[in-house]
């Protein structure tokens, strides 16, 4: 005769994950517990965001053609959030940057079997030291060393799209940038003395070119653009073959 007690408890002592309280259900394993913990921490981060932090993803949403929750999710990885509030602290940082690109392999979805892997972006907040650029860009100065705060972000944070294209970068920079840091100068060294009268006059001329500038994009835009000619001209060398080409539809129609 089989002795069952004897034997399950004999299986009992060679595998202690078995001896549980009521002998069913199973332990939380170590990646169930660092995923639970990974949660948290993205958690208490969000609970710390406040209109500040949206004012930027807003304000980026609008130039990527992407909602500011999913922009929001992506801040809350690795120490993303940690660059915006330096840039928000009194004495921080005087810029941050926001890209909205491809993600990198640590953030990309595990692939599933079967199933085509989609492109995901991501969101890369850096001071622009090592970053590389290779989707959309966006630039966030402030031209005062005191603390970003909700009164005053939209007075003293300014923001811009970086842009290939030189002359809507040129009229950014100045505009949203150059423009602003001068502004809030207070040594302008020995023009200081005639500070009013000089720095208005400079000023004045410095928005005079920045309008100047979009006048110029304006003109560029509604201007003629010339493509390369398809026909070779260098065919046609006596006065009757120019006859023949002009009484010909398509050489008439690719000069045209």
């Amino acid at each position: 005769m089989v002795d069952v007690r004897g034997s399950l408890a004999n299986m009992h002592r060679s595998n202690p994950a078995l001896s549980h309280e009521g002998g069913t259900g199973a332990q939380p394993t170590d990646s169930k517990k660092r995923g639970a913990g990974a949660v948290n921490v993205v958690e208490k981060k969000r609970a710390s965001l406040d209109a500040r932090h949206r004012y930027l993803l807003e304000k980026f949403a609008a130039y990527v053609d992407e909602k500011a929750a999913v922009l929001e999710n992506s801040l809350l990885q690795g120490n993303k959030l940690e660059f915006v509030n330096d840039f928000f602290a009194e004495g921080g940082a005087r810029k941050v940057m926001f890209f909205w690109q491809p993600a990198p392999k640590d953030e990309a979805p595990r692939p599933v079997a079967g199933v085509p892997a989609a492109k995901t972006s991501s969101l890369v907040v850096t001071n622009g030291t090592k970053e590389v650029l290779t989707g959309v860009g966006c630039f966030f100065v402030r031209a005062t060393s005191k603390a970003i705060t909700v009164a005053n972000i939209t007075s003293d944070v300014s923001c811009g799209v970086i842009n290939a294209d030189i002359l809507p970068s040129l009229t950014v920079m100045v505009r949203h940038v150059v423009m602003p840091a001068l502004k809030a100068q207070d040594n302008w060294g020995v023009l200081t003395r005639h500070k009013d009268e000089s720095v208005k006059a400079f000023m004045e001329v410095l928005e005079k070119f920045v309008n100047d500038l979009d006048v110029a994009m304006v003109n560029l835009s509604e201007s003629v653009q010339l493509h390369p000619c398809t026909v070779d001209l260098d065919a046609y060398k006596k006065p009757s073959e120019y006859a023949n080409a002009a009484h010909n539809p398509d050489v008439v129609n690719a000069l045209e």
